[in-house]
């Protein structure tokens, strides 16, 4: 049967030496169209803040998955699924005693899509921390108007 097809639900005609594959998120080497978000630099700038010999020369910036659908990625390197997080260094990068300000930064590649709760430390001190989010809206916030408006 060289040249025999099959007949398939949807209408179309299929060679049945052909595999259709279905690919999980989290399969490599598959191609997908995710939302990722890419943080090129993440900044934290301390004001009001006595600046001396104590001020440390980095902070440690950690990324945690807020749910198992969540992909994350630093520099090329996607964590596991079961991971609770990874970790990267923010390094003193300006210093300026007059205004008592100190930066911090990171040049890491970070990707994510879905939702990670970030948390700055300064050795076992918590600094900062927050969440960063992807909405469902592709980036766009639908507006109505009433009609008649």
């Amino acid at each position: 049967m060289e040249n025999s097809y099959e007949l398939h639900g949807n209408g179309n005609l299929v060679d049945p030496g052909l595999q259709i594959k279905r690919h999980s998120l989290y399969q490599s080497g598959g191609k997908f169209s995710l939302p990722w978000f890419d943080i090129r630099v993440f900044y934290v700038r301390i004001c009001n803040f006595m600046v001396d010999e104590s001020t440390p020369e980095s902070l440690t910036l950690n990324h945690i998955p807020l749910s198992p659908d969540t992909l994350l990625e630093v520099n090329g390197v996607r964590c596991s699924i079961d991971s609770e997080g990874v970790s990267c260094l923010l390094r003193r990068d300006r210093v300026d005693k007059k205004s008592e300000e100190v930066t911090f930064v990171s040049t890491d590649g970070i990707r994510l899509t879905g939702s990670v709760k970030f948390e700055v430390f300064d050795r076992e001190d918590l600094v900062l921390f927050g969440v960063l989010e992807i909405p469902n809206t592709n980036g766009f916030i639908r507006r109505f108007k009433k009609r008649g408006a």
